[in-house]
Formats: structure tokens, C-alpha cells, sequence
């Protein structure tokens, strides 16, 4: 038995390798893209060195499967065929583990490890943006591993335990089938642990696969809408001494696919009396046209945009005979300035220090897009937003109706935009952008940033290797069920046959099969429901990463910076409609597995399996 299980190692270690190559050049002609493709062609063209390349870890993998084969080989030729079928009516054999009850030890360990784990993790967010980046995916991970792991170890000790008192409920019930089915498997319970646990784990490994490729997906969307604030916006390069505010808003609204444009003034600065300084990103908006403009979610304020610009425009007269600015600060500004509603502070805008800027705290909101600051991180600037027009007329000395006139008006330098979806009309933006008379600096372009963080080689390579996975573990859980819940019922073919023999009826047989493979197979869904339901809350959002884009105005971003971006808004966990699509599919391949195991088990009639020969 030893020589066939290296005879099939040997097929495996030379078929293996070339199948591996078809499959890296199948999957990788279709996410790669064409600088990425010579690789692939490289390998194609040459697949006996590929094959030699990788060579070692197949020997590896061979021999660890027949080092495994041959120990369950010589288990199996150490029981006669008596104690054999005694095993698999009733199990008596306990394992080292269970028989010196280690296996509650383990779970304790493994409890009190992903306890530590989680400790560790809450311990780390008081470190800074970049070692939080660092350390929480591992410790997660972690954590999972350990989590996971306590819970099988529970599920084994207890299953037995439950299939037992399930069985001596079902003893009052009228119909015999539960009870025959319950008493069966809690009198040989291994069988449905293990086939229940693969079918666990392949459910729960495919639904967070499912899960962490949507929440990344969603998480693009959301950094590219949050660092760009609209659909374009940037820096306006050219004079606007000659210029109005509305004479600049309508040069680009007329641009053919601009729908709606806003014009504003962002500047840096720093909060007075803090020491060390702590730095404020400013945004002085137009109020009339900003609310249909920006884009802010959810995530940014409870509180809807156009209720926070109504609120600045409604206090714009008071504030300009107080000379005090009403403005809406992010989290961090409020936790760095210790600011709430009402509260006065002071900023200096960088190159103005002769010129402070009284504000007051008007609204609080969670992030401010653009803003790029995060919990714990000093250094990163508090988001400050006010009044175009209140901004101007306190700090400028321009008069209100002044800056909806043409002649000289207060700077302004940068504009957002909102275009439409429509891919002509934004190719006729984006060329028109690029001309001198609107010509934009640091231009970020939402769909752009979104399309190259999409386009992300690592991204790439983490989507199709958790796809791989989670197909291969779930494909390979099936066939195992289908091949095992075979076996179960053609070994048991006599069993049934005498129950009919008895006086069952095949629609009690069927009933008793039912049972039996339902009670398996819907655990397992239940059970890998949770099981995935835990893993993506736990390890998804440590998981989720947003990558630095080849090219645009995220390109030269600092390590800071980029650390900030991981934390800068949370990550949601998005549970895709595909999924409810991918466990009815497999409840209907256990519908169908189990009405072959039923034809299986009814097919033959009573006298034909229960002959001694064929006369």
C-alpha cells in the first residue's frame, strides 16, 4: 500500500509542475497587465527551467503527502477487519489528547493567546501611524490563528457531547428516522466532525476571501472620493488678480462635461499658543456651490454637507462685525486644540504671522476630505473648513458683494469640480485641463487614482491568490464530502438493506439518510458562516492596504504620508450580494449530493445485498 501511495506521488510530482504553469499563464494573462506580460512569456517559453525552478517544493510537498499516507496506511493494517468494523459502528479508541484531556489545555492556551493577541493590538494604536501600519496586520493575523483555533478544539471536545443529548431528545420524537440517524453518529462521531470541520473551514475561508476583495474594493473608492474631495480639483496655476469669484467658477462650468465648480483657498498654518506647533490644513469654500460639488459620505459627518455650508453662510454677517470666522473642525483638530462647539482658538496662516485669524468652533465632523490626518498622529495637519466669503471679507478687507463682482478680488488658488460620468464628456475635462488658460497644478483626478489604484500589481497578486485558495480549498472540500458521504453509504448498504428487511419503508431509509447528511452538511454552513462572519471581522480591516499610484499627485507621497492614507478614514467591511449567490449554490450541491446518496442506498433491492453469493 506504501509502494502505490510513492506510485501516485511520483504522478503528482510530474504532473504537478507543468498544470501549475498553465495555470500562472491563464490567470496572469488576464489580470496582468502588458508590461507585466513578458514575464509570463518568459516562463511559457521556457518551462523545463520553470519546472526546475520550482522543483524542490514539489519534491517537498510529494514526500510530506506520502510521509502522511504511509502513517495512516499503517494505522489502518494494524486493525484486523472485527475491531475494524467495530470502530465504525461504535468508537471506542480514544486519542492520546482526549484520553489525557489535553485538548482543554490547548484550548485554554489558545484562548488566552488570542486574548493577549487583541491586548497587544489596543496596545500598539497608542504608538505612532507607522508602527500601527506595521504591527497590527500581524498581530491580527494572530490573533485570528489562535481564535480559530480554540474554537475547534471546543467544537471537537463538545460535538460528540451535543450529538448525544440530541440523540436522547429524539428517543420521545414519533418518527424513527432522527433517532436512528442521531444514535448512529453520536455512537460514531468522527465521520461528521471531520466532514463537518473541511466543509466549515472551506465555507468560511471562500467567504472571507469574498468579503476582503469588496471591502478593498470599496476602500479604493472611498481614499480616491476622500483624498481628491470631488471629481477633480487642484491648484489653479494662472492669475486670478482680473478675476471674480464668479467670473473663475464660470470659466470652468463651461466647460462641456463640468457640471458643477467650485472655487476656494487652501493654505497651511499653525494653531496659536501650541508648543509644539500643531499644524492646520485651511479650506475656505464658496458655500452656494460647494454642497453640489464635493463629495462627503457618511463616514466624513453624520451631519449632511449642505445643512454644515447653510450654517457657515447663516452666520457670515455676524461673524464679519465680530471679526471672527465661524469654521467646522475635523476629530483630530478637536482632540489636538481640545476644541468643542463654540470654542474660539486662533490660526496663523504660514507667511501672514502679522495677520492671526480669530475662529470659532461652529460644527464638528469626523474627517474633512483632502485632510489627510489620522488618530494618534500629532504631526498630521487638523482640517479647518469656513467661509469663502466671510474668510475674505474678516482677513481680506474685500466686501462681501465685492467678491460676486468683477474687478479685483481677494486670491484665490484652488477649485474642485464635478463632472459627468459620461466617458466623452470626461475626456473633453480632462484635455481641457491640460490647456493654459485652465490649466491645473497638483491635479487629482478621482477616477485616475481610482483606476491605478485598482490597477495595482500587489493588489493584483493578493486578489488572485486568495482567489486561487479559497477555490481550490472549497472545490477540494466538496469533492472530498461527495467521495466520503459515497463511501458512508455503499460501506452501509447491508445496514440499510436489513432495515428494509425489517419492515422500513425507503421512504424511511431516505428519510434516515437525510438526516444524517443534513445535520452534517447544514452545520457546516452554519458553522462556516460564523466561522467567516469572525474572520472578517477580526483580520479584514487590518488586512485592507491603499498603495502608492506609479504616477499623479499621490506618487511622491512621504512615508508618513503614506502611513497616514492606512488611517485616515476606517475601513468598512463590505459583505458582497455574490455571496448569498455562493451558498446557494452549494446548498443546492448538497441537495444534489444527497439525492445521489439516497438513489445510491435505494437502488439495489434487499435480496440482492443481502445474498451470501450470486446463486
Amino acid at each position: 500500500m506504501i509502494t502505490q501511495g510513492i506510485g501516485v506521488g511520483f504522478v503528482a510530482l510530474f504532473v504537478g509542475p507543468p498544470l501549475a504553469i498553465i495555470a500562472v499563464s491563464l490567470v496572469s494573462r488576464r489580470i496582468l497587465g502588458p508590461n507585466e506580460q513578458g514575464v509570463i512569456n518568459t516562463i511559457t517559453s521556457h518551462p523545463a527551467q520553470a519546472v526546475l525552478d520550482i522543483g524542490w517544493y514539489a519534491v517537498a510537498t510529494a514526500l510530506i503527502v506520502i510521509v502522511a499516507m504511509s502513517l495512516l496506511l499503517r494505522r489502518a493494517a494494524s486493525m484486523n477487519v472485527l475491531s475494524l468494523r467495530r470502530e465504525a459502528a461504535r468508537s471506542s479508541r480514544k486519542t492520546l489528547w482526549h484520553h489525557l484531556r489535553l485538548d482543554g489545555g490547548a484550548a485554554v492556551i489558545a484562548l488566552t493567546a488570542y486574548g493577549l493577541s487583541v491586548y497587544l493590538n489596543n496596545l500598539v494604536k497608542q504608538l505612532d501611524v507607522g508602527t500601527q501600519t506595521l504591527l497590527s496586520a500581524p498581530l491580527t493575523i494572530v490573533a485570528s490563528i489562535f481564535f480559530i483555533t480554540g474554537i475547534i478544539i471546543l467544537f471537537l471536545r463538545f460535538f460528540p457531547l451535543l450529538l448525544r443529548f440530541a440523540a436522547w431528545l429524539t428517543v420521545r420524537s414519533r418518527g424513527a428516522a432522527p433517532v436512528l440517524a442521531l444514535a448512529q453518529m453520536a455512537r460514531s462521531p468522527r465521520h461528521a466532525v471531520r466532514m463537518t470541520l473541511l466543509l466549515a473551514f472551506a465555507i468560511a475561508f471562500a467567504i472571507f476571501t469574498f468579503v476582503l476583495t469588496a471591502s478593498q474594493a470599496r476602500r479604493i473608492t472611498d481614499i480616491s472620493s476622500y483624498e481628491v474631495g470631488a471629481d477633480f480639483s487642484g491648484d489653479i496655476s494662472h492669475s486670478t488678480d482680473h478675476f471674480s469669484l464668479r467670473d473663475e467658477t464660470a470659466l470652468y462650468t463651461t466647460v462641456p462635461g463640468v457640471t458643477s465648480a467650485t472655487v476656494g483657498y487652501t493654505a497651511q498654518g499653525f494653531a496659536a499658543g501650541t508648543y509644539p506647533s500643531i499644524p492646520v490644513q485651511l479650506m475656505a469654500v464658496d458655500t452656494t456651490t460647494f454642497g453640489r460639488t464635493a463629495i462627503w459620505t457618511s463616514q466624513d459627518s453624520s451631519q449632511p454637507l449642505a445643512s454644515l455650508l447653510a450654517q457657515l453662510a447663516a452666520q457670515r454677517h455676524q461673524a464679519i462685525k465680530a471679526r471672527v470666522v465661524p469654521v467646522v473642525v475635523d476629530a483630530a483638530a478637536a482632540r489636538e486644540l481640545s476644541l468643542a462647539a463654540g470654542a474660539p482658538f486662533t490660526v496663523i496662516i504660514n507667511g501672514l504671522l502679522s495677520k492671526p485669524l480669530d475662529c470659532i468652533v461652529a460644527a464638528l465632523v469626523q474627517h474633512i476630505p483632502a485632510v489627510n490626518n489620522s488618530a494618534g498622529d500629532s504631526a498630521s495637519p487638523a482640517g479647518v473648513l469656513l467661509d469663502f466669503a466671510t474668510y475674505a471679507s474678516v482677513f481680506g478687507g474685500i466686501s462681501e458683494g465685492n467678491l460676486f463682482k468683477a474687478g479685483p478680488a481677494f486670491p484665490f488658488n484652488h477649485i474642485w469640480l464635478r463632472t459627468s460620468d459620461d466617458p466623452a464628456a470626461l475626456a473633453n475635462v480632462r484635455a481641457a485641463l491640460r490647456t493654459k488658460a485652465l490649466l491645473l497644478a497638483n491635479l487629482f483626478d478621482r477616477r485616475a487614482l481610482s483606476n491605478e489604484l485598482n490597477n495595482d500589481p500587489l493588489y493584483h497578486n493578493l486578489l488572485a491568490f486568495l482567489t486561487l485558495g479559497a477555490v481550490t480549498a472549497l472545490l477540494l472540500a466538496l469533492l472530498a464530502d461527495l467521495l466520503a458521504s459515497w463511501l458512508s453509504v455503499r460501506t452501509r448498504l447491508t445496514n440499510f438493506a436489513a432495515l428494509r428487511a425489517q419492515g422500513a419503508t425507503p421512504r424511511q431509509t431516505a428519510s434516515l439518510i437525510t438526516w444524517e447528511q443534513g445535520i452534517v452538511h447544514v452545520l457546516a454552513l452554519m458553522l462556516g458562516g460564523v466561522f467567516g462572519a469572525v474572520l472578517s471581522l477580526i483580520a479584514v480591516p487590518a488586512l485592507i492596504f491603499t498603495n502608492i499610484p506609479a504616477g499623479g499627485a499621490l506618487s511622491n507621497l512621504s512615508n508618513a504620508e503614506f502611513y497616514t492614507i492606512q488611517q485616515v478614514i476606517p475601513p468598512q467591511l463590505v459583505f458582497p450580494s455574490s455571496l448569498g449567490i455562493v451558498l446557494l449554490t452549494l446548498l443546492a450541491i448538497f441537495v444534489a449530493a444527497l439525492t445521489a446518496m439516497v438513489w445510491r442506498a435505494l437502488r439495489p433491492s434487499p435480496g440482492q445485498v443481502l445474498r451470501l453469493n450470486q446463486d
